[in-house]
């Protein structure tokens, strides 16, 4: 009944593929690797550190709700020894 020798039915569904393996690599002769990132750099620099505040709104946004109900739960547990 076919099988190459091995009974019928000892892995059902399991089917051998070969796999191919791609390597992909940049040419150490090419000198242009993301010239974006490093384009007008102390302009990016500048304009980060003119719009700081906008760094400081996030991170308030993020800090304040934990830091509020950290210092809730602290008040509450001290508010017993008063």
């Amino acid at each position: 009944m076919g099988g190459g020798g091995k009974a019928l039915g000892a892995n059902p569904g399991i089917v051998a593929v070969r796999l191919r393996e791609v390597v992909y690599t940049l040419s150490p002769n090419h000198l242009k690797i993301m010239p974006g990132l490093w384009k007008d750099l102390p302009e990016k620099i500048k304009h980060k550190l003119e719009n700081w505040h906008y760094g400081v709104l996030v991170a308030v946004g993020f800090y304040g709700p934990v830091w509020f109900c950290k210092h809730s739960v602290h008040q509450r547990e001290l508010s017993h020894r008063d």
